[in-house]
């Protein structure tokens, strides 16, 4: 069986009767997708939960926590751990183990120099997502909005192959261009968390939409927050440049440029899969 295939989840409970449910939306469940589990809600309590050595997304709703994980492209194929442990006092831990299956991107192989795809294949990820002293505890809305209306690139995980640089490149973000000047909005209420802005005047904006959950949007000028400010759904943060010209951190481009990273658990996760989540 071949791409998107779904998410197995096996229930190994121990010592408490909290009850778990799987992910109707099983194709998002690979890598560079999400997997989602509920928790009946026993207590006021934000559970504890950990995916490896990081925390997963968790929003409580009237009966049950929902817990969104993120599944980074280096996720290989096979049988992982989410760890549980409720808001009830004298609870154990509890574990669930997910099954991730193949998802079988795209492969392309490209030469021209100016070929679309080659202009933004250089997506550039990092460890940092704030230069505040606090995280935003507060739980993330869904699904998040596109940043800016147009027709997006969505070559999130293909693989392309420059023939002429015997190189194979991975993009992690969507990609839009548009010929006139526009702005940017922000996808969901959040945090700015950090601004990046480069000697050619490009800048990257980290919105922290809250429990590890944050977008990334490159490209900008006239950026119209600062690092700190709280935010609302669809405000603007800023403008696209004329042109991102040939500056180093940032890919050439025809026209303007953004770029969208989203990320989750500190996982570079598809940015249109959040666009589709349920609310």
């Amino acid at each position: 069986m071949r791409a998107h295939l779904a998410i197995s989840l096996i229930i190994l409970s121990l010592g408490t009767c909290t009850s778990f449910n799987s992910f109707a939306n099983d194709n998002f469940s690979h890598p560079g997708g999400i997997a989602e589990l509920t928790i009946t809600k026993n207590s006021t309590d934000t559970p504890e939960v950990m995916f490896g050595i990081n925390e997963p997304v968790v929003i409580e709703y009237t009966d049950y926590w929902r817990i969104l994980v993120g599944l980074s492209l280096e996720t290989l194929p096979g049988e992982y751990v989410v760890y549980i442990k409720s808001g009830v006092n004298g609870s154990t831990v509890q574990f669930q183990k997910i099954i991730v299956q193949q998802n079988n991107y795209p492969f392309r192989e490209y030469s021209d120099q100016n070929d679309v795809i080659n202009r933004h294949v250089v997506v550039k990820t990092t460890d940092s997502f704030s230069d505040i002293d606090y995280s935003n505890t507060r739980q993330p809305s869904l699904p998040l909005r596109w940043p800016i209306e147009g027709s997006w690139s969505n070559n999130f995980g293909h693989k392309l192959y420059d023939s002429k640089l015997a190189a194979l490149h991975t993009p992690n973000a969507l990609v839009i261009s548009v010929t006139e000047l526009s702005t940017v909005v922000s996808p969901q209420t959040a945090i700015v968390s950090k601004i990046d802005t480069s000697a050619s005047g490009i800048s990257t904006v980290y919105l922290d939409h809250g429990r590890g959950l944050y977008s990334i949007l490159s490209g900008l000028s006239d950026i119209t927050v600062d690092v700190g400010n709280g935010i609302a759904s669809g405000a603007v943060i800023g403008t696209l440049l004329a042109s991102a010209g040939s500056a180093s951190d940032q890919p050439a481009s025809a026209g303007q440029t953004l770029i969208w990273q989203t990320v989750m658990n500190n996982a570079y996760v598809d940015p249109q899969l959040l666009t589709q989540l349920e609310p």
